[in-house]
């Protein structure tokens, strides 16, 4: 399974997107074990348009649907946005620019708060909020198990 991470930024700092492929490596055991492949990671340019970044990801997840099927894999593509600040009206545009997507791409809206909680928000399709801590510490984890593999030669890693 795939799923495309994107974080907006602003004046100040990038946009980002980031492709993870989960392997599960041994699929008989109860508690599956399972792998992250970072397959690409890329920081946009300041200055770079919420309409351009849209288009941007559409590309994005068309690949990521390629690279899917090229695995033999029939799940869908995810799409994780960063609803934070100006987030919203940027999810509305991925919403509308995914919807001919081949087999449909679930986009997720993602707040991230300062809270202790994580929570799902109902009547706004997928959305939810993260504590930023839980976040960290998730991918600390990841990390330190060895389940998240990022190739140290790939460019913005």
């Amino acid at each position: 399974m795939f799923t495309v991470g994107l974080d907006l930024g602003q004046k100040r700092d990038h946009t980002a997107v980031v492709v993870l492929e989960r392997r599960q490596t041994h699929p008989y055991l109860t508690a599956p074990d399972s792998t992250m492949l970072v397959r690409a990671a890329e920081r946009f340019p300041l200055g770079t348009s919420y309409p351009e970044v849209v288009e941007m990801v559409r590309h994005v997840v068309a690949l990521s649907w390629v690279e899917s099927a090229k695995a033999g894999s029939r799940n869908q593509v995810r799409l994780a946005v960063d609803a934070t600040g100006v987030g919203r009206p940027v999810v509305d545009m991925l919403r509308k620019a995914l919807l001919g997507t081949p087999g449909g791409c679930l986009i997720t809206a993602v707040t991230i708060t300062g809270g202790d909680r994580q929570s799902y928000r109902s009547g706004e399709g997928e959305a939810m909020n993260v504590p930023k801590q839980d976040l960290i510490s998730g991918l600390q984890v990841a990390l330190d198990r060895g389940e998240l593999r990022i190739a140290a030669e790939m460019k913005d890693a």
